[in-house]
């Protein structure tokens, strides 16, 4: 990686977004009023969901520190999962998708965007008939504890019925507070 795009370097000239600077303007963004603030955040989502972007590599690559004359890896790249594009593998571990679709719902610049509109087709097929949504353990890597989401009532269940219970519930929640915030674009 050039010098001049390392995410870690304050005097780099162009540095690379990581995940968690895109996080954090996920959030930000709710709370900006200043219109040449938002101008800017829209630009780099813009960036990131262009396809030339998203050629690059999951993780940056490797930093050549110069003073110590050793490389550093750099990660955490705003790599977005599902986003299909020529001689990109797919990732075979889906968990980050719902963390990814989540913060980048956030950005009204990205409803519209062809990758936001595939997550959303993608967990569509974990929709129920009575309009809920069950996802794999595998999308929900945070521990959920089960007084948090069940009654006494469910708290009887056995083990596996309050997992699917709870799975039911936080997924469902999940997709309403994404299809909360586009649901104006669409």
């Amino acid at each position: 990686m050039k010098n001049e795009l390392n995410p870690f370097n304050l005097s780099a000239d162009k540095p690379l977004p990581t995940i968690y600077d895109i996080w954090s303007l996920g959030y930000y963004t709710n709370l900006c009023t200043d219109t040449e603030k938002t101008k800017k955040i829209n630009d780099i989502v813009t960036y990131i969901l262009n396809p030339e972007f998203q050629k690059i590599r999951e993780g940056y690559g490797l930093i050549w520190v110069e003073a110590r004359r050793i490389y550093h890896s750099c990660g955490w790249s705003p790599t977005l999962p599902l986003y299909e594009i020529e001689n990109r593998p797919i990732q075979s571990c889906p968990y980050p998708l719902l963390d990814y679709l989540d913060f980048m719902s956030h950005f009204k610049i990205a409803h519209k965007s062809k990758w936001l509109h595939d997550c959303l087709n993608h967990f569509e097929q974990f929709k129920t008939e009575k309009g809920t949504y069950i996802f794999p353990k595998e999308y929900l890597r945070k521990k959920y504890i089960d007084k948090a989401f069940l009654n006494e009532t469910n708290m009887s269940l056995k083990r596996n019925e309050r997992d699917l219970l709870k799975r039911e519930l936080v997924s469902t929640m999940k997709m309403v507070e994404i299809y909360g915030r586009i649901s104006c674009e669409l």
